[in-house]
């Protein structure tokens, strides 16, 4: 069985830590954040082998697919400097809350995580979409010949306005709605730079 009370042990312990740190300086607030890196770094190659043994034995459910995501995702940023903390589960909102280790930045993310290489992600109708000015989107999809994520971070404005343009192509041709969020031909190269904003994203 997957051992997922890593949800609450360390979302706990995160909070904790970034308690303690509130009246100390940078470098405490550093310390922490490597910390933090090395404990989600171990915890996500934990899950990764355990998501592979698997999916040789049998279809992954979605809901593990989606924890994988976001431990992915938290393990990255926090490897980035960025101090990340994901939000208690069935939380329909947001997936991970992120700061920089001053709390004078912050962004809000939602992970989209696909365990295979198809070219869209499903998602909420556009009216449900978060698109406020921290709003941002990670579409992760995995890359099983190369064992990795391949990731793209798009602003939750834009995932709004193009899920909507969807929408409205999909109701001229009469057909049945069906909101995602797509890469590839679909995407008109902006996947390029989307993959290009995730790889680089700090705040």
């Amino acid at each position: 069985m997957l051992r997922l009370s890593i949800d609450c042990s360390m979302a706990s312990t995160v909070a904790k830590l970034v308690g303690s740190a509130v009246s100390h300086s940078l470098p405490t607030v550093m310390a922490i954040t490597i910390r933090l890196s090395h404990r989600w770094y171990v915890r996500t190659r934990e899950v990764s082998a355990e998501v592979g043994q698997m999916k040789t034995k049998k279809k992954l459910p979605n809901d593990l697919i989606g924890v994988s995501g976001v431990h992915f995702v938290v393990s990255e940023l926090s490897r980035r400097g960025l101090i990340a903390l994901p939000t208690v589960k069935n939380c329909a909102a947001y997936d991970i809350i992120a700061t920089n280790p001053t709390g004078t930045k912050h962004a809000n993310l939602q992970v989209k995580t696909s365990f295979g290489t198809r070219d869209f992600w499903p998602i909420s109708a556009s009216k449900k979409i978060r698109s406020g000015p921290h709003d941002y989107y990670i579409f992760l999809r995995w890359l099983g010949p190369e064992e990795r994520y391949q990731g793209y971070l798009v602003q939750g404005r834009e995932v709004k306005l193009r899920v909507k343009r969807a929408e409205a192509e999909t109701k001229r041709k009469g057909q049945r709605q069906f909101p995602a969020f797509f890469v590839g031909k679909r995407s008109k190269g902006r996947d390029a730079h989307w993959a290009k904003q995730w790889s680089r994203w700090a705040l």
